[in-house]
């Protein structure tokens, strides 16, 4: 039984934990969780950390007007993207922009939720 209960944890957390990054105000990448390769990935050519270069097609137009908009206001938005190209195939992607807690840096910082 705890197998099982261990097993059926495992396929929820695969399943329906968001894959998200956290991610400075001027876009640099601070930290990616599992499996956020479905959406991001480092382009090739000269290595960038920055959150805008880095994102599969059709998501970035939507993620800099959340992104900015979230540093605006300084609040969370959410925005649905229609058409993302994944490693997955093309998706419709919920983009939630969250500011985080300020933990003492001199940028904010911001988490960034993909969401099929």
């Amino acid at each position: 039984e705890t197998d099982l209960h261990m097993i059926g944890q495992r396929i929820i957390l695969d399943e329906f934990t968001p894959r998200y990054a956290i991610v400075a105000e001027d876009g640099q990448v601070v930290f990616l969780s599992e499996g956020a390769d479905i959406y991001i990935q480092a382009p090739s050519g000269v290595f960038t950390n920055n959150i805008m270069r880095m994102v599969r097609r059709g998501l970035s137009v939507g993620l800099r007007t959340a992104f900015n908009e979230a540093i605006r206001k300084r609040r969370i938005v959410v925005r649905d993207i229609p058409a993302a190209h994944t490693t997955e195939g093309m998706k419709a992607v919920r983009l939630t922009v969250q500011p985080m807690p300020d933990l003492g840096r001199e940028d904010g910082l911001y988490m960034l939720v993909f969401q099929d």
